[in-house]
């Protein structure tokens, strides 16, 4: 599993478009917060809370890290590395977990830039009193949960797709419907009565919940029960590839 993570990684961050992305990535994140141009910006909020940046990162998740994870196994059938990476003794379940945990990884590396934000919000405050910080941690937790969910998605993604746009299109629909998805029905009139049942299968519901500060037991076990649930069956997609 650490020679897959380490390849993996390697792989990103010495080219181009690794790097590359991950500035993409910030300059839109900074652009929406830091300017007029959006209704994100946090310098009109008089609460320093970090809730536009806490509410804007879960959205460029959704196409971030599937841009990041479409590649892991597209490449290896495109260029039949595949064949050679599966005929090593190497587990079909360390390969899955070795890039899932390459693409967490990078996600990880994005978002530690952003800690300059709190820095920034607690320079301008005019009372530090007025910064939520078990808001600001919990949502960043929340944010490695969701990280570690869509990881694990991107991957599965890729696992079962030879194009690289196929597994975009594929991950970013998971993601946009976990996320949004079961908020969205317990709107509806027809589910009105289950709504809240409904709303809790989602990711939204469960996010909220630790951006309050509130580490439930049950969010966190949500979270790793949907990345472990795609790590399998990306390591069964794996496991019946023919070689």
């Amino acid at each position: 599993m650490i020679a897959i993570f380490k390849k993996e990684l390697s792989v990103f961050l010495n080219t181009l478009i690794g790097p590359l992305t991950i500035c993409v990535f910030l300059l839109i994140n900074g652009l929406l917060l830091w300017s007029d141009i959006s209704r994100f910006n946090l310098l009109e909020s008089t609460f320093i809370t970090l809730k536009s940046f806490f509410s804007l990162t879960p959205v460029l998740f959704i196409l971030f890290i599937p841009a990041v994870s479409m590649r892991v196994f597209t490449e290896e059938y495109t260029s039949f590395t595949i064949e050679t990476i599966i005929t090593k003794p190497i587990s079909p379940k360390s390969i899955v977990y070795g890039k899932i945990l390459a693409v967490f990884c990078i996600i990880l590396l994005s978002i530690l830039p952003t800690l300059i934000y709190i820095i920034t919000n607690f320079v301008i405050a005019e009372n530090n009193s007025d910064i939520d910080y078990s808001g600001i941690l919990g949502s960043y937790f929340g944010l490695i949960m969701i990280a570690l969910s869509f990881s694990s998605i991107g991957v599965f993604a890729s696992a079962i797709s030879k194009n690289q746009i196929i597994s975009l299109f594929i991950s970013v629909s998971i993601s946009s419907f976990l996320f949004f998805g079961f908020n969205f029905l317990s709107n509806m009139d027809i589910f009105k009565s289950i709504a809240h049942s409904i709303e809790k299968i989602g990711f939204l519901y469960h996010y909220n919940m630790l951006s309050k500060g509130l580490l439930h037991f049950s969010s966190i076990f949500y979270f790793g029960s949907i990345a472990y649930i795609f790590s399998l069956l990306s390591f069964y997609k794996i496991n019946k590839l023919d070689v």
